[in-house]
């Protein structure tokens, strides 16, 4: 993962109202504004000729209309959330780990979460500069949610291209770049571990067990785990278990501070 693959990947998650690839529709956009600052004072029949555009598009442009794609796209770069190191990134890779495990991409790209305490939800929010809303339930059946206060569906498409599933996706699958990067990988891993984990009365071992999640994403959570830990963690049905030892030894599980 780079960000040039991210804000690719962020990109397409854009449809324009024509037959243009959004990529595509950015690129003509920069084109638009190169001609506008060499030529002021062009209307919008000469700006459309020389750029092969439609008339309607160039009059628009001109007029101070951005496309939607342009304006995610400068919204993600101007608060670094294409970064791919640092505070930022590992940030944004606990909200990732919090979609699949405590929250969800809904159909509009407004992310969401469990405002449960300890997960590092509202701290990750307020890091990447989105700010936090708590959306009160007033339900027993429902509990509080957290979403981003600014740019809440350009963080949603963010997120989407960092490989959080939204609500269309029917399988599950870890990214790839959890398992190549160390730092990311522990901060996925326990941050999932404190949403989803849980320490039965009595016992004193983790258990991450999840009906709706294919034995392929439990195959992969299980080696994600497995590499961050040292002891035993055992793949059962439906799930995994870290045992005992293995939770003492590894502090940083239960430790809501950065891994």
């Amino acid at each position: 993962m780079n960000p040039d693959s991210l804000q690719q990947s962020f990109a397409q998650t854009y449809a324009p109202p024509n037959d243009l690839d959004p990529l595509e529709l950015r690129e003509e956009y920069q084109q638009f504004t190169d001609y506008r600052a060499a030529n002021p004072d062009a209307g919008r029949v000469k700006t459309a000729n020389a750029l092969n555009i439609p008339t309607g598009r160039a009059r628009s442009w001109i007029d101070g209309a951005q496309p939607d794609v342009v304006k995610g796209l400068t919204a993600a770069e101007n608060r670094n959330w294409f970064a791919t190191d640092g505070q930022p990134h590992q940030a944004l890779t606990r909200l990732v780990a919090g979609i699949f495990a405590a929250g969800s991409i809904n159909d509009t790209w407004t992310p969401r979460w469990s405002a449960t305490d300890g997960t590092g939800f509202d701290e990750a929010l307020q890091t990447i500069d989105a700010g936090v809303t708590r959306i009160n339930r007033n339900s027993n059946q429902h509990g509080d949610e957290l979403e981003p206060a600014r740019d809440p569906q350009v963080l949603g498409r963010v997120l989407y291209a960092r490989g959080a599933p939204n609500t269309h996706v029917s399988e599950y699958e870890l990214p790839a770049y959890l398992f190549d990067h160390h730092q990311t990988g522990r901060t996925f891993v326990q941050t999932y571990v404190n949403a989803r984990g849980v320490v039965p009365e009595g016992r004193n071992h983790i258990q991450v067990y999840e009906q709706q999640r294919s034995n392929t994403f439990h195959d992969r959570l299980h080696q994600l785990i497995d590499q961050h830990t040292t002891g035993e963690v055992t793949r059962v049905e439906q799930g995994v278990l870290i045992h005992p030892p293995t939770v003492e030894q590894t502090s940083w599980l239960h430790n809501e501070a950065e891994p």
